[in-house]
């Protein structure tokens, strides 16, 4: 069987302290380490994927997630 590449949402929502949208935005990027360990995610996959359809800074040069963290996708067979 050949795997082939999917475009995967995920979601998890939280509370962030902040002063302001802009700020609770922030502080929630610089705290992203923290609050995805042991969270609970929604995963939705919403398509398979050829090298014409990536999402936006993905590339043929990129190493998908959940392969063997070597491979590229431009080596993936077609």
């Amino acid at each position: 069987m050949t795997e082939k590449l999917y475009e995967v949402v995920i979601k998890t929502t939280v509370v962030v302290l902040g002063e302001d949208e802009k700020d609770a935005y922030s502080r929630a990027r610089e705290e992203m380490g923290e609050i995805t360990c042991d969270m609970y995610f929604d995963v939705e996959v919403i398509k398979d994927l050829t090298g014409e359809t990536l999402p936006p800074n993905w590339d043929g040069m990129c190493i998908p997630y959940g392969g063997d963290g070597t491979t590229r996708i431009k080596d993936l067979p077609a």
